[in-house]
């Protein structure tokens, strides 16, 4: 017999890799997950929003690593995100040696 405390734990983490799962079903042309362990996440997508899928990401791994994407400027969103744990800002168009030492610096953090 699997008691309730148990229980909670099983559904919690099943809930949880639902929820990763549904993110990367939707988010697969949007977010890139590199085999490094970085993730490159877009401030604008179809479904969820960078700021949204970010927030659903550090639920289920707090030490996720990701730098953000957008075509726009830093605003106070990206600022709040990089705050709460976002590595950095790449803007787009990227440029290949810029977007590189970013994801070198994310590694090493």
């Amino acid at each position: 017999m699997i008691s309730v405390a148990s229980r909670d734990v099983a559904e919690r983490k099943i809930a949880e890799e639902e929820m990763y799962a549904h993110l990367l079903r939707t988010q697969t042309q949007q977010v890139a997950i590199l085999e490094l362990g970085v993730l490159k996440i877009d401030m604008i997508m179809p479904e969820m929003g960078g700021s949204e899928c970010f927030t659903a990401l550090k639920k289920i791994d707090p030490n996720v690593r990701a730098i953000l994407a957008s075509g726009y400027t830093m605003d106070d969103k990206v600022q709040k995100m990089i705050d709460d744990g976002a590595l950095d800002l790449a803007q787009k168009p990227y440029q290949l040696a810029l977007l590189a030492s970013k994801v070198r610096a994310a590694l090493k953090s």
